[in-house]
């Protein structure tokens, strides 16, 4: 299309310049002078022809009217001229507004062109544009669709965590109602363990230089101690029963009735014999001694007894430590490694009797194996037994109430975030030589 109509305006300008230029081209003024001189010698040849020829009137006529027809000629002439310059004039301004017209119209025509282009483009551009959208919209009916799934499955969902949220809420209901029970079972457990437990105002009346840490780890354990005065005997001993919360504050109601009841109804005081018939007793009650019996429970113990009279002190262990530290010094007496009331425990086993001289400058410990035991540090490690003496022997210059709130922060820092292990249970006293009334002996030990 462009190039026709380029062709087009082309052709007709060649046409246009060429009808210009034929129209306009002037008459020839030498042709016409040609043509007058030629007239005129016409007539002078024949003017002297007509001379050698007789005189008649009529030749001296018409030889008197040559000037006049030349005259005329030449006026005739004249206006020929004149009406071929204003033909010619006419022709020129023709031919401009011939050319002026061609211009115009070649600029419409590539006007229209490029209107036309313009046009085609926009109507691509439209095309595009209309095919883009009807992209757009078919994504956009897609995205409604799945809106509409989306809101569907929202309402499914929004309908089943209603569901849930309400069985939920209902089990809750059952499990702080079935809590609530468990715990009034907990705290009233605790409270029959704690009527097991010594009367600490009445401890420290005759033990006034004294701390019991006792720290179940879940409200109630299997860890208990006992303490007895009677005339001139005062009986220590720390016992870890088997199991933690509710089970092993059974085993430790059942141990300390069973030892009360050998210390206090059948006065046994020496700490090897107490041991023996603790074994035979737990056996017994829990028919461990026979072989249709399907449980397996014990405990680890330590007993001290102290007679006032003879300023001795008297430990046996069942597989649990007996620690003092003097003067700087801290000294460790291994229990027996000998369990109490578990079926591979032996009846007739015989415990060993480690016998103290008593002084005033001894510090004198009890312990279950739950803080040695207790995992945590930088690496996760057991605290262990030789730290725990170590923490010992730092504190045992303070004075009590302080030695167990350092006892406490060192447990607490060492076991940071990590579980507890155990119950643990702690025990620190010295004896006053006020008590016993006779002259200061030196430390001795005796064991048999």
């Amino acid at each position: 299309m462009k190039q026709q109509m380029i062709l087009f305006g082309i052709l007709f300008l060649c046409i246009t310049g060429n009808v210009t230029t034929v129209l306009a081209e002037p008459p020839n003024s030498v042709s016409d002078n040609k043509q007058t001189d030629s007239y005129s010698k016409a007539m002078e040849m024949h003017w002297d022809f007509n001379e050698s020829k007789p005189v008649k009137k009529t030749q001296t006529k018409t030889k008197e009217s040559l000037p006049i027809q030349s005259t005329q000629v030449s006026e005739k002439n004249d206006q020929t001229t004149h009406k071929t310059r204003h033909r010619f004039l006419w022709i020129t301004w023709l031919a401009y507004f011939l050319t002026a017209v061609s211009c115009f119209c070649i600029g419409i025509l590539i006007s229209i062109y490029y209107f036309r282009k313009q046009i085609a483009q926009k109507d691509q551009d439209y095309q595009a544009l209309t095919t883009q959208f009807e992209k757009q919209k078919s994504t956009i009916r897609s995205y409604q669709d799945y809106n509409s799934k989306l809101k569907k499955q929202l309402a499914t969902l929004d309908y089943q965590q209603s569901n849930i949220a309400d069985q939920l809420h209902h089990s809750l209901r059952k499990v702080d109602s079935a809590n609530r029970q468990l715990m009034d079972g907990i705290q009233y457990a605790q409270m029959i363990l704690g009527a097991f437990m010594p009367d600490m105002k009445r401890v420290k009346t005759f033990l006034p230089k004294s701390f019991f840490l006792w720290l179940p780890r879940d409200i109630i354990g299997g860890d208990i101690y006992f303490i007895h005065e009677f005339k001139e005997y005062i009986i220590i001993s720390v016992l870890d029963c088997t199991g933690h919360g509710i089970p092993g504050a059974f085993m430790a109601i059942m141990a300390v009735s069973q030892l009360k009841q050998i210390v206090v109804h059948e006065n046994c005081f020496k700490p090897s014999d107490i041991l023996m018939h603790l074994n035979r007793n737990i056996k017994s009650f829990l028919f461990q001694n026979t072989t249709h019996s399907a449980n397996n429970d014990g405990l680890d113990a330590a007993i001290i007894s102290i007679n006032l009279k003879t300023r001795q002190l008297t430990f046996a262990g069942a597989k649990l430590p007996f620690i003092m530290v003097s003067n700087g010094q801290i000294t460790t007496i291994k229990g027996d490694k000998q369990s109490i009331g578990y079926k591979q425990s032996n009846t007739g086993y015989h415990f060993q009797n480690h016998k103290i001289d008593i002084s005033d400058d001894i510090t004198f410990y009890l312990a279950t194996d739950g803080f040695s035991e207790q995992l945590g540090g930088d690496k996760n490690l057991r605290f262990g037994s030789k730290r725990f003496q170590d923490l010992l022997l730092a504190i045992s210059q303070y004075e009590f109430d302080k030695q167990s709130t350092l006892l406490i922060d060192a447990f607490d820092s060492y076991i940071g975030n990590n579980e507890r292990q155990d119950d643990v249970t702690v025990i620190g006293f010295k004896i006053p030589m006020s008590r016993f009334h006779v002259k200061h002996k030196p430390f001795r030990r005796i064991d048999y």
